[in-house]
């Protein structure tokens, strides 16, 4: 009855002070990917990154493709930050924040398929750009962007390993190892996808779910507090979720 009376105590302790759990508790390892279909013919993968280079990084990354023809994707990258401290970066409305990571975007793909070296479970070719960005966020929602380039057009490759579980970005000036799913970011799907497809893990189509999940992460931006926590919502990987967000997922609404 003690050791009870005890755990009540402590966890409501956690709560009231806002003390986090992680501090109590130890965090359950990552869940594996679900099993793939016999046969595939669309991935939507997103991950969190957590090396750069060989070392710490915080960073996101998401992938949509149709095997044998096409892919998207792109990752933000902040090396040497962890999830911690992206969330401390900003918290109410009134405060000003200035921001700067690293933007890989796939620009035309070349090769999209399964199990291409031999090792892989899906691999992705082609020519990749790679940006530096800083976002100033003044009060009231001032957003200025600045993007400047650092490769443009420069060949790589995007390798998942490991039972769909290991993400390693290849390019030809940088490398990226170890961009792996994270337990809170983990989303694989192998069915027909679609970036505005958000709302629900198991559906479809475009639905009114989609939109009230974009709708309630509106105006977060890369940089804020939860902004990881809605990344799907960031449809065309603009670095905020705003009104063209919304508008993607008007006209694709209902669509299958």
């Amino acid at each position: 009855m003690r050791k009870v009376l005890s755990l009540v105590t402590v966890t409501l302790f956690l709560l009231l002070t806002g003390a986090p759990f992680a501090a109590a508790f130890e965090m359950p390892p990552p869940p594996s990917p679900p099993p793939p279909p016999e046969e595939i013919n669309w991935v939507s993968l997103m991950g969190m990154v957590q090396t750069y280079n060989g070392e710490p990084a915080y960073g996101l990354l998401k992938v949509e493709a149709k095997i044998g023809e096409w892919a998207r994707a792109f990752a933000f990258i902040a090396p040497g930050e962890t999830v911690q401290t992206i969330n401390e970066t900003w918290h109410h409305e009134w405060e000003n924040f200035t921001y700067s990571f690293i933007f890989i975007k796939l620009d035309n793909a070349s090769i999209v398929e399964l199990n291409y070296t031999g090792l892989d479970d899906f691999y992705v070719e082609g020519l990749w750009s790679v940006y530096s960005v800083t976002i100033s966020y003044v009060t009231c929602g001032d957003l200025n962007i600045t993007l400047v380039p650092i490769y443009e057009a420069v060949t790589g490759n995007l390798i998942v390993s490991g039972g769909w579980s290991i993400f390693t970005m290849n390019i030809s000036e940088i490398t990226v190892d170890g961009i792996v799913m994270h337990v809170h970011y983990f989303s694989a799907k192998f069915v027909r996808c679609d970036f505005t497809d958000i709302g629900d893990e198991n559906g479809e189509e475009v639905n009114v779910f989609d939109l009230m999940v974009a709708a309630k992460a509106y105006g977060k931006v890369l940089g804020m507090y939860e902004y990881d926590q809605y990344f799907e919502c960031d449809l065309n990987g603009d670095f905020q979720i705003d009104i063209y967000d919304l508008l993607e997922i008007c006209s694709e609404f209902e669509q299958p």
